[in-house]
């Protein structure tokens, strides 16, 4: 039987397939193309697409433990494109063929499906100034010769950062719908997926700073970088992941009945502290701080029965926590040389933004801005 409002449905569904078709043909050229692999990701690709697509909720695992190791851009080559990218392409293909013939058999929109039309405006004006600024950076751009394995001043640059406005708004229906469909699942696939990728992460730290300074040298001028390879130019990569990833931490040791379950959390909780501590940077130790705050607040409501097991736990883990904190900033010398001179970073920092505006040089820069990703090319000249 068609319902009377079929019409519009029959529309969704359309725009998911389009969607679909389009990630899936998207992610199979990106594969054939690979600079390491072009014979065997093509076919890997295909088949997690259509896994994506016949297990909803898996992606949300998948996509968040292989997060910090799915860039192999030393060894590939590539800049604007990343091994994570055919990952993400194929939860598109996927959860939107999922996505629509879920539509398609339900003869209307999964529920959830409403969106607050404040935040739909304020998505798409963000999204329409990220197309701008994306068109102008490619307009803008030198030309000459193109190819997938462009550098930072190259006209791809524009889409290599364009690429996570794109994926969050690619995903955001997607993850809508699976919290929609079951939240509970949805909650446990999606912290889940972030615990095993912040072990993976912390593990790398623990590597990296035992091959270059040693566990327990807190005074050499080392900040750990872990699995986050981009960061040879600078950056934030670590700082951000290790921000929104300690409260799953705080989650698991929240919620956790089992002892074994728990005493891996506290392990996990040791070693995320050190990956935190290690970066030295004064962002993630204020973030990371604000971040747990928030999530105290929101399970404020929550009560867990006084287990002794969990009390004596919890107690030895705050001791072993407070004695780390000590190690790093009582023990070395780095991160004390770093506060005291938080005055002179300040004035650096305010020299950077005064140079970054004066490259705006013409009305059409105060206007429209030098473009997406040109800030590297702009500084060479």
């Amino acid at each position: 039987m068609r319902h009377s409002g079929r019409p519009q449905f029959e529309s969704a569904v359309g725009v998911s397939a389009l969607a679909a078709l389009v990630a899936l043909i998207a992610g199979f050229m990106l594969a054939c193309h690979h600079p390491v692999a072009p014979a065997a990701l093509p076919l890997a690709f295909v088949l997690w697409s259509v896994l994506v697509a016949w297990k909803p909720g898996l992606w949300l695992f998948a996509l968040t433990a292989a997060l910090p190791l799915s860039n192999f851009s030393p060894w590939t080559g590539w800049i604007a494109f990343e091994e994570f990218d055919l990952l993400l392409w194929g939860v598109v293909a996927g959860g939107y063929a999922r996505l629509g013939l879920a539509r398609w058999t339900a003869g209307a929109a999964p529920p959830g499906a409403r969106t607050d039309l404040v935040c739909l405006g304020l998505a798409g004006v963000l999204g329409a100034f990220g197309i701008a600024a994306l068109v102008r950076g490619i307009l803008v751009a030198s030309s000459g010769a193109s190819g997938l394995f462009e550098s930072y001043a190259d006209p791809l640059n524009s889409w290599r950062v364009f690429k996570p406005l794109l994926h969050a708004a690619l995903i955001w229906p997607l993850l809508r719908w699976e919290i929609s469909r079951d939240a509970e699942s949805a909650t446990r696939c999606l912290a889940s997926g972030m615990l095993v990728g912040l072990t993976l992460v912390t593990l790398a730290v623990v590597w990296e700073r035992l091959a270059y300074t040693g566990l327990w040298d807190f005074s050499a001028r080392y900040r750990t970088t872990a699995l986050f390879w981009e960061m040879h130019v600078g950056g934030a990569a670590i700082d951000v992941y290790l921000v929104l990833a300690t409260p799953f931490v705080a989650w698991a040791l929240w919620t956790t009945r089992s002892p074994l379950l728990w005493a891996l959390a506290a392990v996990l909780a040791l070693l995320t502290g050190y990956a935190c501590l290690t970066t030295f940077s004064r962002g993630v130790y204020g973030a990371v701080a604000g971040s747990l705050l928030l999530l105290a607040l929101l399970l404020r409501g929550r009560r867990l029965p006084r287990i002794r097991w969990r009390v004596v736990g919890g107690f030895a883990l705050a001791v072993a926590l407070t004695m780390e904190v000590a190690a790093v900033l009582g023990l070395g010398s780095f991160m004390r040389e770093r506060m005291a001179a938080s005055d002179h970073d300040m004035d650096g920092r305010l020299k950077h933004w005064e140079n970054g505006l004066a490259l705006l040089q013409s009305p059409s820069d105060w206007t429209l801005g030098i473009g997406l990703g040109r800030l590297p090319a702009r500084t060479r000249r």
